[in-house]
């Protein structure tokens, strides 16, 4: 577990194995889309957004791409949209940055990284 903090920003909670996840485009500028859902991984997450890599391009254009995002720590399923940020290629992987959009998100984020932490330390106890 890491948590990287700099002040005026959430906290960022880097997962040792990254998470599986699902996501989907759910709009480009303002043209609402219902896209094939796609797998990837979860590399770390904070309040405010996450970093998460796939094997799809996804094509980062001039018009904000808003993106669903689904996956699961340690309860329920969480499934937050947000918009998309940034985008690196390694290789054959691209890694992206989402922020997210719903504020009230970010207290179900945090029991949830809270719950999972603590799962965690006491697995490798």
């Amino acid at each position: 577990m890491s948590l990287q903090y700099k002040r005026g920003e959430p906290f960022r909670y880097e997962f040792k194995k990254p998470r599986s996840c699902t996501f989907g485009i759910v709009s480009v500028g303002s043209k609402v889309i219902d896209s094939k859902r796609a797998l990837g991984q979860i590399l770390d997450i904070s309040t405010g957004g996450a970093k998460f890599q796939s094997n799809l391009a996804l094509p980062l254009q001039s018009d904000s791409i808003q993106i669903r995002l689904t996956f699961q720590l340690t309860g329920a399923p969480l499934e937050i949209e947000g918009t998309l940020l940034w985008q690196k290629q390694y290789g054959a992987v691209y890694q992206y940055g989402l922020e997210f959009r719903d504020e009230q998100i970010a207290k179900r984020i945090l029991t949830e990284l809270k719950s999972y932490a603590k799962l965690e330390r006491e697995q490798q106890e």
